[in-house]
């Protein structure tokens, strides 16, 4: 449920999130980190450092401001 990067309030962010992506670094098989707590839709592409996508679905349940995301995963590759 938390994001893998630090946002502007601490209290949203992951505890030793550094030792995930680390650990993420070490293991390129995981190609996607699905987040929410930040309630914004948001796709980052860490691929180019060593980190899987990561996506924000956001929100679906923010009224007239719903959000999602629908992921096509492939054997190599995912459509978002």
């Amino acid at each position: 449920h938390f994001p893998l990067l630090p946002t502007p309030l601490p209290r949203h962010n992951l505890e030793r999130s550094e030792a995930l992506r680390a650990l993420l670094v070490q293991w390129p098989n995981v190609r996607l980190y699905l987040h929410g707590h930040i309630h914004q839709q948001s796709i980052r592409d860490l691929r180019p450092i060593g980190l899987p996508l990561i996506l924000n679905s956001g929100s679906c349940g923010i009224k007239g401001n719903s959000t999602c995301h629908v992921i096509d995963l492939h054997s190599e590759s995912c459509e978002v």
